[in-house]
């Protein structure tokens, strides 16, 4: 039997609840609720670039430039239908990328630039590139600025990609085209002790996930080592507790929280915007690449094939891969906006109910 636990009590900072979220942002904030993120993001750039100067300014005003590029794509990709619609929302996500790349401080222009993917002679595979000599990778930077850095060369099947956006991952099991769900709905919570002292986390997820997924994988690896179960509830129910917990006063919050959030991308840990804001799922099954990077090498795949591979493209879109492929390039952008977005301004960009 699992040891008793203390009672947690919900974190608050400045009298905000506490919640998880992967952008860097400060702890208890409000969303930045937008349904315009594009003009948004332009604000935040524009107060950046005059509070800025030297290289950080010049790299913020590429950023701009990029930015308002991936809109325009956007704009046009919105305006046609496939396969010409992936290639202009491939080039929206690609400036988004290397917008975020700007920002954080890469310098582009500076070298020869890369996708870091491309397309061989096998359809039904993307090759990754790793590190390459006086060129940037741009795939590559991306990856590691989301935590899972590419090491060395190697393939990929699309299909792998396909099963890691969880946009569509429903979608694809009904199908019949993924044979295995894979993403855990979860609840997150922080919480601190009675006396306000330590600060830890609870991860919990309902007992009737055990039909429908292999729940057996979850405490596995990292979330093996991060995690202890608290208790199995009456209704089946699984309460996970952070093993360690986090010394903490007022002033230092912000940052013990921050850690533990950057702690949280070694637990494979998937978001979805909604209606009612940011859901979580664990990716019981991931492939090597973060959420983000499966749907930047998606559109390039679409892309390309609509660019260079006539008859695969024909193919995938008379075929049973037609209601996937639209759904990626109809749905997904808009997810990748808001959270580059939220990436970029470390704030929590989410859209307003009524415009869901």
């Amino acid at each position: 039997m699992p040891r008793q636990y203390e009672n947690g009590i919900k974190a608050t900072y400045k009298h905000q609840g506490v919640k998880y979220f992967p952008f860097n942002s400060e702890p208890g904030t409000s969303y930045v609720l937008t349904s315009d993120p594009w003009a948004y993001l332009r604000a935040w750039i524009d107060q950046q670039i005059n509070s800025s100067q030297g290289d950080k300014k010049k790299r913020l005003i590429k950023a701009k430039y990029f930015s308002e590029q991936a809109e325009s794509f956007q704009i046009a990709a919105e305006k046609t239908r496939l396969p010409t619609k992936a290639t202009l929302c491939y080039y929206s996500l690609l400036n988004l990328t290397k917008a975020f790349l700007s920002v954080k401080g890469l310098e582009l222009e500076k070298k020869e630039e890369s996708h870091g993917i491309s397309l061989g002679h096998n359809p039904d595979e993307l090759t990754v590139f790793g590190p390459l000599q006086n060129c940037t990778n741009i795939f590559l930077e991306f990856s590691k600025h989301l935590g899972k850095p590419i090491i060395g060369k190697h393939k990929i099947n699309i299909k792998d990609i396909i099963c890691d956006i969880p946009e569509i991952h429903e979608l694809g099991y009904t199908l019949g085209k993924i044979s295995q769900r894979k993403y855990l709905p979860v609840s997150i919570d922080f919480l601190t002790n009675e006396d306000k002292t330590k600060l830890f986390t609870e991860l919990s997820f309902r007992k009737e996930n055990d039909a429908r997924l292999q729940i057996d994988k979850f405490y596995k690896n990292n979330r093996k080592k991060y995690f202890k179960l608290r208790e199995t509830e009456d209704n089946g129910d699984s309460i996970y507790r952070s093993a360690k917990r986090k010394n903490y006063t007022h002033d230092n919050f912000p940052r013990i929280y921050k850690n533990i959030c950057k702690e949280y991308k070694e637990l494979d840990i998937s978001i979805l915007l909604t209606r009612d804001g940011y859901k979580y799922y664990v990716n019981l099954k991931p492939n090597a690449y973060h959420q983000l990077a499966n749907l930047l090498m998606m559109t390039f795949y679409m892309g390309s094939l609509a660019r260079y591979r006539p008859t695969k493209t024909q193919e995938i879109l008379s075929g049973e891969m037609y209601p996937l492929i639209t759904e990626i390039i109809d749905t997904c952008p808009r997810q990748f906006l808001y959270k580059i977005v939220s990436l970029i301004t470390e704030s929590v960009c989410a859209v307003p109910k009524a415009k869901i």
